[in-house]
């Protein structure tokens, strides 16, 4: 996929693979939700309304909940404020490592979930 997050482990770029687990998967140990939403934010297939939009488009408000004119993954990380971020510097503050995203999502467990999707008119049961 063309949409996988960029990330760094150290000073090197995580490039996706399988090989011993991929880059990412070591980070989470065990924890399989953390999994679930570490791999929805890294290839972008998150229940977000830039991806409603993307497979729906027009039928769904773009609008990220905190009033800015489109949810998307960067915004989500980076900017929004209905999350949580734990560091002293937010306006230098970018997501680029692994740990920081993991960092993140154990913060903001509901970050990258299906808990508040969009209401929509499909018979679909992704849970």
């Amino acid at each position: 996929g063309h949409a996988f997050l960029n990330l760094k482990s150290g000073d090197n770029n995580i490039l996706p693979t399988y090989v011993n687990r991929g880059g990412w998967l070591p980070h989470v140990g065990s924890d399989t939700k953390l999994c679930m939403h570490l791999t929805r934010c890294i290839t972008n297939h998150a229940p977000i309304r830039s991806f409603w939009q993307q497979f729906f488009p027009g039928q769904y408000d773009t609008t990220c909940p905190c009033g800015h004119k489109l949810e998307m993954r960067e915004h989500i990380l980076n900017k929004c404020p209905l999350y949580e971020r734990q560091w002293t510097n937010q306006e230098r503050f970018h997501i680029d490592t692994i740990t920081g995203l993991v960092k993140f999502l154990q913060d903001n467990p509901k970050a990258f979930t299906f808990v508040d999707k969009p209401q929509h008119n499909l018979d679909l049961d992704w849970e």
